[in-house]
């Protein structure tokens, strides 16, 4: 099959299409600018309309497009980049693909979306499922708008996929490697009271995920990507620690988050969300890294 990934560059994207290659898929990355030597769709700067023709032989979208959640203070205008890269690109590849249809051009049959958890808003101690609604604040509305986008390509038949992404785990970048840079000065520890839940997944599983999610005709709709054992951030610190071999024991007050991070420490940091994968342990989805002390011990073997 011919895939056309959005990300393709980034953290999830690059172990992706390695996956992909491997398996014998070709794939075309959606990039800004034209990478010299390689298959590519360049995306028009400013929102500028997509060539329908883009889309004349591939089979599947895996959108994964997105600028960083967690790096720098959600100004007005980091929050208006942040809606761009998802909602904006989300919306240039729908009506590329609409704009094809309308020409008699075959399109492809499969959108896989990427979303967060961040859908559901943040709360202490109830555990969310796919059957819940959408929450309150900025991460909620930007993920409802970004499926929302992705969900259009229903209306030209085909099956959409949106996967609510869980803090992901991996060496080499993500949300880990800015948690663990305390604990390798031997400082690491929680911030505020270490009782919120995080919500996460290995970034192995959350790639297997994504291949059932290709070639299962099942999947349609929504799925929590995230591990069915959720933890509270202490205990994500205390496993991290002990994976890295420095003791979690430091706790940063939640006050001190709020005046550098603002608006972003409690919808990220101080408040949190305890998810599982409901619908898709219901299709008989298994994961090879549940536990996550034993998720970071093979990360950080």
């Amino acid at each position: 099959m011919i895939f056309a990934v959005t990300g393709g560059t980034g953290f999830i994207g690059r172990s992706l299409v390695k996956r992909l290659e491997a398996l014998g898929h070709e794939v075309r990355l959606v990039v800004r600018r034209d990478r010299s030597g390689s298959k590519t769709i360049v995306l028009p700067q400013n929102g500028g309309e997509l060539d329908p023709a883009s889309f004349a032989d591939i089979d599947g979208v895996i959108n994964l497009a997105g600028e960083s959640i967690g790096q720098g203070r959600w100004t007005p205008e980091r929050k208006a980049q942040l809606v761009a890269s998802r909602v904006g690109v989300t919306g240039q590849l729908a009506r590329a693909l609409a704009k094809a249809q309308e020409q008699g051009a075959r399109i492809p049959k499969v959108w896989i979306n990427a979303s967060g958890t961040g859908y559901y808003g943040v709360h202490r101690d109830k555990v969310f499922t796919e059957a819940d609604g959408v929450g309150q604040g900025f991460l909620a509305d930007l993920c409802l708008r970004w499926e929302a986008g992705a969900r259009q390509n229903e209306n030209l038949g085909l099956r959409v996929v949106i996967l609510r992404f869980g803090v992901v785990l991996a060496p080499g970048g993500g949300a880990l490697a800015q948690m663990a840079i305390p604990f390798k000065i031997g400082v690491g520890g929680s911030i505020g009271s270490g009782r919120q839940w995080m919500s996460w997944i290995h970034r192995d599983d959350l790639i297997t995920m994504i291949e059932r999610a290709i070639s299962d005709e099942q999947m349609v709709g929504a799925y929590n990507a995230c591990s069915p054992q959720p933890v509270t951030m202490e205990q994500m610190m205390n496993a991290l620690g002990k994976a890295i071999g420095t003791p979690s024991w430091t706790r940063l007050p939640a006050f001190v988050a709020r005046i550098a991070l603002g608006e972003m420490a409690d919808e990220m940091l101080l408040e949190g969300q305890r998810c599982v994968p409901e619908r898709y342990l219901a299709l008989g989805g298994q994961f090879r890294y549940p536990d996550v002390a034993e998720a970071l011990r093979q990360i950080y073997r």
